[in-house]
């Protein structure tokens, strides 16, 4: 005897059809593996060459501009090597390999939650006396196979275009500190 009913049991194929295709794709992208590939993009920023210079090269005023970091150590600032602490066992290593002042800053970024290692060439040209033309080019490692998967495939360009963001973001924090101190001095 069938106690099922015919549309029922039509549902639950499609159902149980659509899950093992979901299974499957989910495992087929776990061996997937992409490679890794670096990726490069440039924006024209509307300040002159030392403004841009300083957001990209000028740890403190980067690190102060956002408000998701709880606390920050800057171990050096010459060549400069900082960590960046977004919670209680989530942190962000970064380290500079290369600073030449207003042309050029190299630098590497590595998390051990996320499993990543990241190296970014930031590179600056002069167009006019008030605009930069900012160059990035990055070279992601991902040991985790979810976010290789999700910045080489799905957003390829999510960390560069989140890099012109930090530039972005701390040349307005500078500009509102130069304002406010010029709003003390009245």
């Amino acid at each position: 005897m069938n106690h099922f009913n015919p549309l029922l049991r039509k549902s639950l194929v499609i159902i149980l059809i659509v899950c093992f295709l979901g299974v499957l794709t989910l495992v087929f992208l776990t061996f997937l593996r992409p490679k890794t590939s670096g990726n490069s993009d440039s924006k024209t920023i509307p300040h002159n060459i030392s403004k841009v210079w300083t957001a990209v090269f000028d740890k403190k005023n980067y690190l102060q501009s956002k408000k998701e970091i709880i606390k920050y150590n800057i171990y050096d600032t010459i060549v400069p090597r900082w960590t960046e602490y977004y919670g209680a066992n989530d942190s962000q290593n970064n380290k500079a390999v290369l600073v030449q002042k207003n042309s050029r800053f190299h630098y590497v970024t590595w998390s051990y939650r996320y499993e990543q290692i990241v190296g970014y060439k930031i590179k600056l040209d002069s167009i006019q006396p008030d605009q930069t033309l900012v160059t990035i080019t990055e070279k992601p490692l991902y040991y985790n196979t979810w976010a290789n998967i999700y910045f080489n495939i799905l957003k390829p360009k999510a960390t560069i275009q989140y890099e012109f963001l930090k530039v972005q973001n701390t040349i307005q924090y500078m500009d509102s500190v130069l304002k406010s101190n010029k709003l003390e001095l009245q």
